[in-house]
């Protein structure tokens, strides 16, 4: 991508700011790029300005909320990140770019930004394509059950050919957003659709944080994933631990390891279905999943998310809640310990499977 100086140009769809937009736009040698700022960004001339190329954002001038924060644009995204390894501070960016995006429900930008305090898993997962990736070959990603993307958008801006599946509400929701990274984002009810794929897609498949929630078998859902990956193609995985010492402990003393009953009982009580966890699983029954859908298992161990991404979220001071951080910090701690011992009392499970062609 050129590395064009950006204009920001306010007013950009009235007499004088439309006309320094268009002529920035029309000059096909200019050195500058168009920040297109408008009130309405669904107007025609707004429209036909991002058909020129513009970026065109929403502000009023009369609200100084509107205007005040900042700005991390796709183009200016691409550039920063283009090339770089994976880091929190650049997951940071691609959050804080879905979060501020004008499709976004604004229900939803709170906890898109929330998930920071868990993006070492991502990190984790961008690390190991990349470091499993012959030079000089673009790696093909599909992310299955993407919600609003940023795994499949920074993946993208790191070089990868991405896409990502899912379904009802998160696709309604983020599709188009996530679409405009360069994410081929496709809507299937992993329940009983196949993937929307042809045969050996796709180098990597990300199942992270996902197979929890089915209300239903995930075998057909780990035979459509070995379908369409390539030979020798992987699948990384992640869910929580059955087995976790946690949930021992709070078996032990009579609690439960289930979802808050109260959420469960009462705030879902009209939903047609249930959008917790279902079933968790162990080492031992993912390992057998993998199995038992023609995969070869590479890995598959107990981890825990690390301490580095919950600091790095808790310095965002008006985002962090002391209690519940201060107790995940205690466990992220004790689960290094856990990992240096070789002992499965983490929270999670990190499993990649390889692809066999041929028993």
């Amino acid at each position: 991508m050129p590395d064009k100086k950006i204009i920001a140009v306010v007013g950009a769809t009235g007499a004088q700011g439309g006309g320094l937009a268009h002529a920035i736009l029309e000059d096909k040698n200019s050195e500058f790029a168009v920040r297109a700022i408008t009130r309405d960004v669904n107007s025609e001339k707004a429209q036909a300005l991002r058909a020129l190329g513009a970026d065109v954002v929403a502000a009023d001038v009369d609200d100084l909320d509107s205007i005040t924060w900042e700005r991390t644009d796709k183009a200016a995204l691409e550039h920063e990140l283009a090339g770089f390894l994976p880091s929190l501070e650049g997951l940071e960016k691609v959050l804080e770019a879905i979060a501020i995006d004008p499709r976004i429900p604004p229900n939803f930008t709170e906890w898109i930004r929330d998930t920071l305090r868990y993006g070492g898993r991502k990190i984790r997962i961008l690390q190991y394509i990349q470091a499993n990736t012959p030079e000089n070959q673009t790696p093909r990603l599909l992310d299955v059950g993407a919600q609003f993307g940023a795994l499949a958008i920074y993946a993208t801006h790191l070089g990868c050919s991405t896409a990502a599946v899912d379904y009802g509400m998160y696709s309604r929701a983020f599709r188009e957003a996530v679409a405009d990274h360069g994410v081929d984002y496709r809507e299937c009810d992993l329940g009983c659709e196949p993937l929307p794929f042809a045969d050996n897609s796709f180098d990597f498949a990300t199942y992270t944080d996902v197979i929890e929630h089915h209300a239903f078998s995930p075998k057909r859902v780990l035979s459509e994933i070995h379908r369409v990956l390539a030979p020798s193609g992987r699948i990384i995985l992640a869910t929580p631990n059955h087995a976790s010492i946690y949930n021992r402990i709070k078996l032990l003393v009579g609690g439960s390891v289930n979802d808050d009953f109260d959420y469960f009982f009462n705030t879902t009580a009209n939903a047609k279905t249930y959008d917790g966890h279902h079933r968790e699983f162990t080492r031992v029954e993912i390992r057998s999943a993998l199995e038992q859908t023609d995969f070869r298992v590479l890995e598959c161990r107990v981890i825990d998310d690390d301490l580095k991404s919950l600091l790095n979220y808790r310095r965002r001071a008006a985002r962090a809640k002391p209690i519940p951080d201060s107790r995940d910090c205690v466990m992220r701690f004790l689960g290094g310990i856990w990992s240096i011992l070789r002992m499965p009392f983490g929270r999670w499970i990190w499993a990649v499977g390889e692809k066999i062609t041929a028993k």
